[in-house]
């Protein structure tokens, strides 16, 4: 497994479009709050035109600033990251993709993260820590 992290700044375009050619996948960070970014749009739209079949994982970080900044009651909160993951699933059916599977919690191609907290989760491994 070889990991490579690129910064999303579009100065950093070219190591972007290296590191895509030799990934099996990616994981792609968003944050919470700012939702997509325009250079987020294009590396997703580069990952495809690279390989239609590249796995994309959504990691929907900085959720805890849904909570200490935005003060967002839960429901709000929901609403949110639901709308972060229509924004992913837009960009990606545009781009062709039409018989890509959708990012999706329930298919644990989504987690959700506090780097600032060191914490992360998907939904099933959500569910097993409440289920032990």
């Amino acid at each position: 497994l070889n990991i490579v992290d690129t910064p999303g700044h579009v100065n950093f375009s070219g190591e972007v479009s290296a590191a895509l050619r030799i990934s099996d996948g990616i994981v792609l960070v968003v944050d919470a709050v700012e939702g997509m970014m325009m250079n987020t749009e294009r590396v997703i739209r580069h990952a495809i035109q690279s390989d239609p079949n590249v796995a994309i994982t959504l990691c929907i970080n900085k959720i805890d600033r849904l909570i200490h900044e935005l003060k967002l009651p839960p429901n709000d909160a929901y609403m949110k990251l639901l709308f972060v993951i229509d924004q992913v699933n837009r960009i990606i059916k545009s781009c062709g993709s039409s018989d890509r599977k959708k990012l999706n919690p329930r298919s644990g191609n989504v987690c959700f993260a506090a780097g600032v907290d060191g914490w992360s989760f998907t939904l099933e491994s959500f569910a097993q820590m409440y289920t032990k």
